[in-house]
């Protein structure tokens, strides 16, 4: 009783100027009643009005669910704070993909578990893969990594540090998926950047959490591409539309330092138990040469 009266006041609120205008709009019709052979008074018409307002205010309106917060920077996946902050774009040349396994990039212990046979229904049988996939160029449907439920995450050890700009979700066209694959990907993904030894002066305002929070139970306390007290920078929650044609989508990402470890955190899915993640790349600026002084 208390959701549904708080939800009625939060209508009231957000509706107001409707709830003036029809106290105007029964005013004048008060006034000129006799003209129209009307015998309902004004404060009668005036209340109608209200509850009309409010009935098509709360069906009209989307609800939203519980939008509370949970742990260090964990958010409930549909609220508005972690509402998508970098929308899909296209890229007018091929990128470098620093997050390549063929080039040096490999998966780091600050990665959730994989998915294993016996913890999947037989229903939908696979043979499961580590989470190396990620980080190579074949998106088959079948060679994907998979995760139980629709939260977790992957580290990636770039090639090379970069300055990140651009991160592509790949994953293979919902028109030739069944229904269950479909809702087995992302939604909605977090995307973290190591912050380099000693900060970053303009980073005091970001959201930055310890390589902590991404520890798994079962792994090694801090891995080796990591030192003492590492921090990791919130890049930025980005949306992919699995109902959108073609097998990938790019999101702008805009941290300036350069980085040599990247964290994609999975927020939510489509609506499947499990999540499988395709091809991540990660597109970036890589720091000019510095070129030998000819000083003597």
């Amino acid at each position: 009783m208390k959701k549904l009266m708080r939800l009625l006041w939060d209508k009231v609120a957000t509706n107001a100027h409707s709830l003036i205008i029809a106290a105007a709009v029964t005013s004048i019709a008060a006034v000129y009643s006799s003209q129209f052979q009307l015998r309902m008074p004004a404060r009668v018409g005036f209340i109608i009005c209200c509850v009309a307002n409010l009935v098509l205010a709360f069906f009209i309106e989307e609800i939203p669910p519980n939008c509370d917060t949970y742990g260090v920077g964990r958010f409930c996946a549909d609220c508005a704070t972690v509402a998508p902050s970098h929308q899909n774009v296209s890229l007018p040349f091929v990128a470098p993909d620093y997050a390549l396994s063929p080039d040096g990039a490999i998966v780091i212990n600050l990665t959730s578990p994989t998915l294993m046979e016996s913890d999947y229904s037989p229903e939908h049988y696979f043979i499961p893969t580590p989470p190396i996939a990620v980080i190579e160029e074949d998106i088959r449907v079948n060679r994907c990594w998979r995760f139980s439920g629709s939260q977790g995450h992957v580290a990636v050890k770039l090639a090379r540090g970069v300055r990140l700009t651009n991160v592509t979700v790949y994953y293979p066209d919902y028109r030739e998926l069944p229904s269950w694959r479909q809702a087995e990907a992302p939604k909605l993904l977090r995307i973290w950047a190591l912050l380099p030894p000693g900060g970053y002066q303009s980073t005091v305002t970001l959201h930055t959490v310890s390589w902590e929070y991404f520890s798994i139970a079962d792994q090694i306390p801090k891995p080796m591409a990591l030192e003492d007290g590492s921090k990791f920078v919130q890049g930025g929650v980005i949306s992919y539309d699995i109902a959108q044609p073609g097998t990938k989508q790019t999101f702008s990402v805009d941290l300036q330092f350069r980085t040599a470890v990247v964290i994609v955190e999975v927020l939510d899915n489509w609506g499947a138990t499990t999540t499988c993640l395709h091809r991540l790349a990660v597109h970036g600026e890589e720091p000019p040469e510095r070129t030998p002084s000819l000083d003597t």
